[in-house]
């Protein structure tokens, strides 16, 4: 699991720094054709490899009607937030039908959920400590991840007058974060199989990054930035699938795929709703910002002379500006007001994370088991058979024989091993 979310973790943060060079080289089409190739390479990789056993066909249902609500919930409160405070105001008819909609989207699906056969979401999942808190945990960590992975780039850009290219290498110490510790954490449970003291850790190193980034300027000492992408990176990778590990260590094996596709759709939905949401105080606060700063920019620009009406152009057109461009008077007075904004955006991660770190407190600390789910299943299974047929009863039908105390004794020996083992 260590492997996999160093592999994710860094494919979704050193995304920024492909695109960066290919937006330069080629332009930003060309970003949607750098997946075909290992997409290819999946599916052949797959066929050769992937020999799933053969199980008994049955009879199923898919939950479409619970797919449709969920989606039309999700969307409908993601549009909102995107659009609140610019299409529309936040208090207006707009609002009203959207935060409406998602509400009773939400509410049909909770009833759906109950009374479908095989339910998208078996809301039975969250009698379940251990899958309700990493669930509210693993949202807090997808808005770090998915947040910082696109604000970080643009504060590289639009604070610090990077290019693309050189956005996406600034950002790399967050890369060696999540890197380090997701591949070093997971090898030290794998050995100790001690998973609390990791997961409290980094949701400390999630509320000190996001707090400590929240507190960057333009012209902040680029070693310090660095730092704080480091302590935020090693957060998110001793969190992020650390907490799948633990909800698929306690989850029952029959329902394996939901509790593990649950606690990763809630860190999605979590990054998702967390862009747009910083995405949000952004625009506002550098509306704001760009209001207040009316008369400081307007003297820059004056003194440009005759370069000055092409640079105001830029500004008023409501694109956002290419920074590295701009006259050094103007190019500082907006590197500040987007750096500030940006900021400010990274303050709305620190209560989320305050929050992902309560919910790993209080995590039952059940300790990892060490068998697979095939083999849960199966123990599951005799232990099931043993209750139900006496051992007595068992050995008779099968040998004729009455079983001896010394048989019965080492059953239970065998039994009591399997279960040491589990623990």
């Amino acid at each position: 699991m260590g492997l996999f979310g160093a592999v994710m973790a860094v494919a979704t943060v050193g995304g920024p720094l492909l695109g960066g060079v290919i937006t330069d080289a080629f332009g930003w089409r060309f970003n949607f054709f750098v997946a075909l190739p290992f997409a290819v390479a999946a599916l052949l990789i797959q066929q050769r490899t992937l020999h799933l056993p053969v199980r008994a066909k049955r009879k199923v249902k898919i939950d479409y009607l619970g797919i449709v609500l969920l989606s039309t919930a999700v969307s409908l409160i993601l549009i909102w937030v995107t659009n609140a405070g610019k299409s529309f105001d936040w208090a207006s008819v707009e609002t009203a039908l959207m935060v409406g909609g998602a509400v009773l989207a939400a509410i049909l699906f909770v009833v759906v959920e109950l009374r479908s056969a095989e339910p998208l979401v078996p809301l039975t999942l969250f009698r379940d400590a251990t899958f309700t808190l990493a669930t509210i945990a693993s949202i807090a960590t997808g808005l770090a991840m998915f947040g910082t992975s696109v604000f970080l780039s643009q504060y590289m850009q639009m604070a610090r007058g990077a290019t693309p290219t050189e956005a996406g290498v600034m950002t790399i110490p967050m890369i060696g974060g999540l890197l380090v510790s997701s591949i070093v954490v997971g090898a030290l449970i794998s050995r100790f199989g001690h998973w609390k003291p990791f997961l409290i850790a980094g949701g400390v190193l999630l509320i000190a990054g996001s707090f400590l980034l929240s507190t960057i300027h333009y012209d902040t000492n680029f070693a310090l930035v660095s730092l704080y992408m480091f302590f935020l990176g090693a957060g998110v990778g001793m969190t992020m699938q650390n907490l799948v590990l633990i909800v698929q260590n306690t989850a029952d094996p029959t329902q394996m795929g939901a509790a593990s596709s649950g606690v990763t759709f809630f860190r999605s939905l979590g990054g998702t709703i967390g862009v747009s949401v910083m995405g949000a105080a952004l625009a506002s606060m550098a509306t704001s910002l760009f209001t207040d700063r009316a008369e400081d920019l307007k003297t820059a620009i004056m003194g440009l002379g005759a370069n000055g009406a092409s640079v105001a152009q830029s500004l008023q057109s409501g694109t956002i500006p290419q920074v590295s461009t701009l006259p050094e008077s103007v190019r500082v007075i907006v590197e500040d007001i987007y750096a500030q904004s940006i900021a400010h955006s990274f303050l709305i991660a620190v209560p989320v994370a305050v929050v992902s770190l309560i919910a790993i407190l209080f995590l039952p600390n059940r300790p990892l088991t060490r068998m697979t789910t095939t083999e849960r299943v199966a123990a599951s299974e005799a232990d099931f058979a043993t209750v139900s047929v006496p051992a007595g009863m068992a050995t008779l039908a099968a040998t004729g024989a009455v079983p001896t105390q010394d048989a019965t004794a080492s059953r239970r020996a065998r039994r009591d091993a399997r279960m040491g083992e589990d623990v």
